[in-house]
C-alpha cells in the first residue's frame, strides 16, 4: 500500500523496477533466458513470426566466414567442441563406387592368393590402378593390416609366439575388425574390394599346422565369399630366388619353424612353401582363376583383367 502523503505510481501509469528489469504496470515481468538458450530462444520466435513458419534464410557467408564448431557427446553425454579439421573447405574425397547395373555389378569383392613374392600384391595394385582411371575407386585392404591387431599378429609371428590355434583366431579378428571398420558398409553399398589374400591363406596355414579344416571354417563364417578369386601360380623354389634377391627373410613362420624343428632354412623353406602351393589347388573354391608362374607382369595383368570383366565388374 501506498505511504499517507505520497501519490500511488501505479495509478499514473508509472514504471516500476523489477530486479534489473523495468515494467509497465499491468504486464509481466520479462523472462530471463540463461545465455544458452537465448539463441534458441530467438529461433523459435523467428519460427513463429515468419509465414508458413520457415526459418528464415542463412546469411550470406562472405570470405571471412569460419565454420560452425560441430559439437559432439563425450562419455558423459555433455557437449564438446570440435574445431573442423584441415582441408574443410576442400572438395570430398570420392567414395567407393557404386556397383552400375548397367555393367552387371555383380563384382565387388576381388580376391588375390599365392605364396610370399608370388605378385600378388603386384597385379592387386595394377587393377585398382586401372580401376581408378576408369572413375572406380576400389578399397584396397591386405592380410593381417587392421589396427593395432595387424601389428600385433605380425610381430608374434616373426618372434614365434603363436601356436597354430592362436593364429587362427588371430586371423580370423583381423579380418572381423576390418569388416566391421569400413569393408562391410563398402560392400553393403556396392562398392569395390580388393583384397591381397583372404581365409583360404589362414585355411592353409591353419591345416599345414594340424588345425581341422572344418574349425577353421567355422571361425570365418562371418566373412562372404568372394565375387573372383584369382591365385598367383609360384613354386616354393622360384620364390626362394624372389626373396633372396630382395633381402628377405625366409624363417620363422615362413620355412614352418615355429611348427617343426629346421635345420636348413632354405631347404625348409622350398617344402614349406610348396606345400603351401598344394593346399592352395586344394582349398580355392571352383572358377578360381590361375595365372601362371611363366607369365610377364603385362600379361599376367591381361588375365587379372579379362577375368574381371568376365565377371561383370563395374567399369
Amino acid at each position: 500500500m501506498a505511504g499517507a502523503g505520497r501519490p500511488d505510481l501505479r495509478q499514473q501509469g508509472a514504471r516500476v523496477a523489477v530486479g534489473a528489469r523495468a515494467v509497465r504496470p499491468g504486464r509481466e515481468p520479462p523472462t530471463r533466458l540463461r545465455p544458452a538458450r537465448r539463441q534458441e530462444h530467438h529461433r523459435d520466435r523467428a519460427l513463429v513470426d515468419r509465414p508458413g513458419g520457415r526459418p528464415p534464410a542463412p546469411a550470406p557467408r562472405g570470405p571471412g566466414h569460419r565454420p560452425r564448431v560441430a559439437r559432439v557427446p563425450d562419455r558423459r553425454g555433455r557437449g564438446r567442441a570440435r574445431a573442423p579439421g584441415p582441408g574443410a573447405d576442400r572438395a570430398p574425397v570420392p567414395r567407393p563406387a557404386q556397383a552400375d547395373p548397367g555393367h552387371g555389378g555383380g563384382t565387388v569383392l576381388i580376391v588375390f592368393e599365392g605364396l610370399h613374392s608370388s605378385g600378388k600384391s603386384t597385379q592387386a595394385g595394377l587393377l585398382a590402378e586401372w580401376l581408378v582411371a576408369r572413375g572406380v575407386v576400389p578399397t584396397r585392404t591386405s592380410w593381417n593390416s587392421s589396427t593395432p591387431l595387424g601389428a600385433t599378429i605380425t610381430d608374434l609371428k616373426i618372434r614365434d609366439r603363436l601356436g597354430p590355434q592362436a593364429l587362427v583366431l588371430m586371423e580370423a579378428a583381423d579380418l572381423a575388425h576390418r569388416w566391421e571398420s569400413g569393408l562391410g558398409e563398402v560392400l553393403a553399398a556396392g562398392g569395390v574390394v580388393i583384397s591381397d589374400r583372404y581365409h583360404y591363406s589362414t585355411m592353409a596355414r591353419g591345416v599345414i599346422r594340424g588345425i581341422s579344416l572344418e574349425h577353421i571354417r567355422e571361425c570365418f563364417r562371418f566373412a562372404p565369399e568372394p565375387d573372383l578369386v584369382l591365385h598367383v601360380r609360384c613354386t616354393g623354389r622360384e620364390t626362394l630366388r624372389r626373396r633372396l634377391a630382395a633381402g628377405q627373410s625366409l624363417g620363422s613362420h615362413l620355412c614352418g619353424a615355429d611348427y617343426r624343428p629346421v635345420v636348413d632354412e632354405r631347404a625348409a623353406f622350398v617344402e614349406h612353401q610348396d606345400r603351401m602351393a598344394e593346399l592352395y589347388g586344394e582349398l580355392l573354391p571352383e572358377g578360381t582363376v590361375d595365372l601362371p608362374l611363366g607369365a610377364s607382369r603385362e600379361e599376367a595383368h591381361a588375365l587379372v583383367l579379362d577375368a574381371y570383366r568376365a565377371a561383370g565388374g563395374p567399369t
